[in-house]
């Protein structure tokens, strides 16, 4: 006779069925809340991307040689802060590394909105953006540990698992796409408007989505830390162990192996669809 399913298996999760079942299990605040964190990231990396080549350009008379020594240095300052990232992720937890990152583009919205302004210093460009890319290499890897301590170990979305790592991967994606464009459109204001009338600034109010949107992710993982005690949780392994993103790779019983990798390879390596 055949064994009878334990629930685990992908059977009656395929095609509508299975994405259904991932859109539903996004309705967690804990499963939302990084997806809906990596999408603001990358949206807010694209007021830099997109505005400050022709902000600059109108302000400063600057050209490509500038902008891109600016953004040359960030991506200096980008490996440094990767770097110090992974030693303060010892001491600190997912949460807080990932509040403390968004707090940084809150700043920086603030400051990008109020001081890029035609005829403004050089240092009013520059250090905005320096504030907020610190932030960016602080929040990617605590968030892709507080979506993996939010859906390993749970024997019951085993078979929607990949679906629902290609969605959380997918919402960077799509703030990739629309941001650059609703930037372009919304944000950066023209040359012509600036000439026409007495407010001097390179960008308009909409620019304000960028501390908005940061001080929404802030309070939401504070909700998750204090309320709903996110760094309580952790991966569960098959030995009953639980680990998070500041666990050793490294264990006093070499027998056992404790690896949130380790755990994401063997979930996604499991019966999945």
């Amino acid at each position: 006779a055949a064994p009878e399913s334990d629930g685990s298996s992908s059977e009656g999760l395929g095609g509508a069925a299975g994405w259904a079942a991932v859109f539903r299990e996004f309705g967690s605040f804990k499963v939302f809340m990084p997806a809906f964190a990596i999408f603001v990231c990358t949206a807010n990396w694209q007021i830099i991307e997109t505005a400050l080549p022709p902000a600059t350009l109108d302000a400063l008379g600057w050209g490509t040689v500038q902008v891109s020594a600016v953004l040359g240095f960030n991506s200096i300052l980008s490996m440094t802060m990767t770097v110090i990232a992974a030693i303060l992720v010892k001491y600190l937890s997912d949460t807080t590394m990932v509040a403390s990152g968004f707090f940084c583009w809150f700043v920086a919205g603030l400051l990008m909105d109020s001081w890029w302004i035609r005829g403004a210093p050089a240092w009013r460009f520059i250090v905005p953006t320096i504030i907020g890319l610190t932030g960016f290499p602080i929040i990617g890897p605590s968030l892709q540990a507080l979506f993996s301590k939010a859906v390993i170990g749970r024997p019951e979305i085993t078979p929607i698992l990949g679906r629902m790592w290609s969605f959380f991967t997918m919402t960077g994606t799509i703030a990739g796409s629309i941001a650059p464009i609703f930037v372009g459109a919304m944000v950066l204001r023209s040359p012509e408007k600036i000439d026409s009338g007495t407010n001097a600034h390179e960008l308009t109010s909409y620019a304000l989505y960028v501390p908005i949107f940061s001080g929404l992710c802030i309070v939401g993982f504070l909700y998750d830390k204090f309320i709903l005690h996110a760094d309580d949780d952790g991966i569960l392994l098959m030995d009953d162990s639980v680990v998070s993103e500041r666990s050793s790779l490294l264990r006093a019983n070499p027998e056992k192996r404790r690896s949130s990798v380790a755990a994401l390879k063997a979930a996604l390596h499991a019966e999945t669809d």
